[in-house]
């Protein structure tokens, strides 16, 4: 198999959600062990999502992740990337914690399972006018 998820979603258009379900307990898996380890990654998303050869997760691009972030400790650094995906606290500059990669997780699943990226409408959806 091989290749990144971003190269994968364009191809199918969306996942069958047995299918994103399995891509997805194998991020949040990977996920869990960078937050026991004290590292939250910050760019979750679906071009730093590689798959080995036999269709695993990989996660990649750790240039924006922060070590030492254990248990409720906070960090205010102001992450690169677009605004799509960033952390309402860090676009309004509070200071956040590992719960930045649980939010990025929910906009990739998001993605993998409509095929679009979250809050990429040119306009607000008729049920919210």
């Amino acid at each position: 198999m091989g290749g990144d998820m971003r190269s994968l979603l364009v191809t199918k258009g969306k996942f069958p959600e047995s299918e994103a379900r399995l891509y997805l307990a194998e991020a949040l898996i990977a996920i869990e062990e960078l937050h026991k380890n004290g590292i939250i990654h910050r760019d979750i998303k679906l071009d730093n999502i590689l798959l080995d050869k036999e269709g695993h997760v990989k996660l990649t691009d750790f240039g924006l992740s922060k070590e030492g972030m254990f248990e409720k400790k906070l960090t205010n650094t102001i992450l690169g990337g677009g605004r799509s995906y960033q952390l309402p606290e860090v676009l309004s500059e509070a200071p956040y914690d590992k719960s930045v990669d649980l939010y990025l997780f929910g906009l990739l699943a998001y993605e993998l399972m409509t095929g679009d990226a979250a809050f990429s409408a040119k306009t607000p959806s008729p049920e919210l006018e």
